[in-house]
């Protein structure tokens, strides 16, 4: 039943296959059908999600124009962690933009069981590092590289972003979808 979730924290932990399962034993299972929101502006983070299938958007509202900030494709722990941690009100929606299939636990309960199991601290430690180094690296190619060269940067990196609608993309990279119209055609 969780078997993606298993093979993820196989790959990214110690844990024996006992541990693996007292901790997988506590997400809980859950679907979430496109344009149904995770998480909506003005709620607190209280929850990890673990994405099995589907893909999932954050983004802002600026006005009346919505600024795509992340794609979360399958494969990846997740939480909005600005508002778990501050325990603000999140300025980010989080919607499927495709059927999903994820597993939830409460960070509470996430937090007892990394003080529990050594290994799960040494992995939220690597995460957060990997998640800062693409941040930074990314705010680095998107102030010095131009558009053709952001899109390639994008589908380089992160090659999921190209199942992305046009106009998401679009968003994505701050350009307009005739721009990324004529950037994939000079392909």
């Amino acid at each position: 039943m969780n078997e993606k979730l298993i093979q993820y924290l196989k790959l990214n932990t110690s844990l024996n296959n006992d541990q693996l399962q007292k901790l997988t034993a506590r997400f809980e299972r859950r679907e979430l059908q496109p344009g149904r929101f995770l998480l909506k502006k003005g709620q607190i983070a209280d929850t990890y999600f673990f994405i099995e299938d589907g893909y999932l958007r954050s983004f802002y509202i600026n006005g009346e124009k919505e600024h795509t900030v992340w794609i979360e494709a399958p494969g990846e722990l997740t939480v909005e962690i600005k508002s778990l941690r501050l325990q603000q009100p999140t300025e980010y929606n989080i919607v499927a933009i495709e059927p999903v299939t994820y597993y939830a636990i409460k960070a509470v309960e996430w937090d007892k069981l990394i003080s529990e199991f050594e290994t799960l601290q040494e992995f939220m430690l690597r995460l957060w590092e990997t998640r800062f180094i693409i941040a930074v690296d990314g705010l680095r190619a998107f102030q010095t590289l131009d558009a053709k060269g952001r899109y390639e940067y994008l589908l380089k990196n992160f090659p999921n972003f190209e199942k992305l609608p046009q106009h998401q993309l679009a968003n994505i990279l701050g350009i307009t979808q005739y721009s990324l119209s004529r950037i994939r055609r000079q392909k």
